[in-house]
């Protein structure tokens, strides 16, 4: 056994101890998170022929011992031939990027010329499929570093190629650290740090509906608030959900004293669960109050439906909204 070490004073390094930390840092792939045509495939510039253009960008390249890896990119598009169509059927051929490691220039940087493209032909069927890694690698040598780019499919005697028959099978360089690409842990956030342009919509509101026109409901039990239901998608992880159900008069048509009511439900109104509510006490016809009811629940995760209802102990009740005063229901996570 020999352990190594890079970075030593007075030692040598290699290629690959020069490139062991990138491939133990980052996946192979194409830096499409730096710019999303990175190294795309597209029908030729210059007019569409048996050809396509690779565009300016830049990838990593990890071999396939894994040992070590190559950094490379390129300042201007390339254009790489498609071998001619089949006179019968299909095919479908890749667009691969590859490391060179026989060009190299001790006078100019970077070795140019060692990024390289092929179109690895595939084999002609009546349901054809593009070339397998495995194949890619055959192809391309044992030890050869490279990334499939796109999948061109290549019919019956075509003699041109355009973007419908590419298909992009470019994956994006990600991180290999535990946390994942693009994701930060727990511990590694200062309390108070997170703005709330950095939340997701749904990290707080679930849902929301409202009405702006009143909505009136039969009396003699409890009945569904036209518009006024949400249906979300509860996240895991056991948060709890807020509910709230809002309007500012609710009135009855009935004379006398009367109670009229607001109820939050977990499905149907009427035969589902009702889990919240609030109510007003009123006298005379037409005569409201506003309401607010409140629901605070810990739902399993998945699709759930929340309904608002409504109901007068006398006559029918009136649910009142309008465009600068919506009656509403928000749900909410806390």
């Amino acid at each position: 056994m020999t352990t190594y070490s890079k970075g030593l004073e007075n030692s040598k390094t290699n290629i690959e101890g020069f490139m062991k930390d990138m491939r133990a840092l980052f996946t192979g792939g194409v830096a499409s998170n730096f710019s999303a045509t990175s190294l795309q495939v597209v029908q030729r510039g210059a007019g569409a022929n048996m050809s396509v253009d690779v565009s300016i960008g830049d990838a990593h390249l990890v071999r396939p011992t894994s040992d070590y890896s190559f950094y490379v990119w390129q300042d201007a598009a390339t254009n790489v031939a498609i071998t001619t169509a089949p006179a019968t059927n299909s095919r479908i051929d890749a667009i691969v990027a590859w490391v060179d490691t026989s060009v190299t220039n001790v006078s100019l940087n970077n070795s140019p010329g060692s990024l390289k493209f092929s179109a690895i032909v595939g084999i002609v069927a009546g349901s054809p499929v593009a070339p397998i890694d495995s194949a890619i690698q055959t192809a391309l040598g044992s030890t050869v570093a490279w990334t499939r780019l796109a999948n061109v499919t290549v019919g019956t005697s075509v003699t041109s190629i355009v973007n419908a028959n590419i298909s992009d099978q470019r994956s994006a360089i990600t991180s290999r650290t535990s946390a994942g690409a693009n994701t930060v842990g727990t511990t590694a956030i200062a309390d108070g740090a997170v703005t709330g342009s950095k939340l997701a919509t749904t990290s707080i509101r679930l849902g929301y509906a409202q009405i702006t026109a009143n909505a009136g409901v039969v009396g003699g039990t409890v009945k569904q608030v036209p518009g006024l239901t949400s249906t979300v998608t509860v996240p895991a992880g056991g948060r709890s959900v807020k509910i709230t159900a809002y309007s500012f008069a609710v009135s009855t048509d009935a004379a006398g004293t009367n109670s009229n009511a607001l109820s939050i439900w977990d499905g149907t109104v009427g035969s589902g669960t009702q889990i919240g509510g609030g109510q007003n006490l009123v006298t005379g016809a037409g005569a409201a109050s506003f309401i607010i009811a409140m629901a605070v629940v810990t739902p399993s995760a998945g699709s759930k439906t929340f309904n608002v209802g409504a109901f007068a102990t006398g006559g029918n009740p009136t649910v009142s909204a309008s465009t600068t005063q919506p009656a509403f229901i928000l749900v909410e996570l806390i």
